[in-house]
This record gives C-alpha cells, sequence and structure tokens, in this order.
C-alpha cells in the first residue's frame, strides 16, 4: 500500500489520466480536484477526488486490480481500474455529467445535469388584472 505522503501524487496522477486538465489539480489535506476536458465539444468535467477515499479503494480493489492488470504492480493496476470506473460513470450517464469522483467510502460517483422541468402552461404573455371577466359573453 502507498504511504501517507504519496496519496496526493496518486491523487495527481488519477485525475491527470482523465483527459486534458483545464488549470491545475488543487490538492489539499483531505482531496484531490480539477477541472479536465475529458473530450472536445464537451464541457469540463470537474473531478473530485477524497484522499481517504482513494486509499480505501485501492486498499479493496487489490486481488480485482491483479486480475485485471496481472502486468503491473498492484497500485498502478488500482489506479487503471479506478479510472475505468470513472470512465464508466462518464460514459454511461444519460444526462451531462458535471463531476465525477472518489467518495470517502472509496466508491465512483458523478453528478449529473439536471433535465429541464416541463412547461405546465404554453409560453405566452400572461398578465394578472384586477378587472372581473364575463367568460361567458366573450
Amino acid at each position: 500500500m502507498p504511504n501517507a505522503d504519496s496519496i496526493p501524487e496518486l491523487a495527481r496522477d488519477l485525475i491527470s489520466r482523465g483527459g486534458t486538465v483545464v488549470g491545475h489539480i488543487a490538492v489539499d489535506d483531505h482531496e484531490a480536484r480539477a477541472l479536465v476536458q475529458v473530450s472536445p465539444g464537451v464541457p469540463p468535467v470537474e473531478f473530485v477526488v477524497d484522499l481517504q477515499g482513494l486509499v480505501r479503494f485501492l486498499a479493496s480493489a487489490g486481488e480485482s486490480a491483479r486480475d485485471v492488470f496481472p502486468d503491473v504492480d498492484p497500485v498502478e493496476g488500482g489506479l487503471r481500474l479506478v479510472s475505468e470506473h470513472l470512465w464508466e460513470e462518464i460514459g454511461s450517464a444519460e444526462a451531462t455529467v458535471l463531476a465525477v469522483g472518489v467518495d470517502r467510502q472509496g466508491e465512483t460517483w458523478s453528478s449529473t445535469e439536471t433535465a429541464p422541468r416541463p412547461r405546465i402552461k404554453p409560453s405566452g404573455d400572461y398578465r394578472w388584472t384586477a378587472d372581473r371577466v364575463d367568460l361567458e359573453s366573450s
């Protein structure tokens, strides 16, 4: 398992695998985050990686990572695996993905743009009036 000093670097590495980083990767004691251009013509996606969650993911994914990526060390295999999970979050969403990441429990997540609400009334110029209108004579 990686030491505590290497976790921020692993988070930076994971974010960089998502695409072209727009600006820079911000890292504090708890998380790493950056806007990433994942593909041309699509708005950048915010990547948010909880550092404790990344450690949990790497620890729990050890066997799976060895099975899927037997040619690399367990940490690299874990990073490849979590990167695949994040790409699945982006690719499987039915709406525009605004953010993806790894939460404190080591699970991947995504946040999507909410679909616009259907209009109840047809569009038009609506005004309130204090005048009484007799609908039967109209």
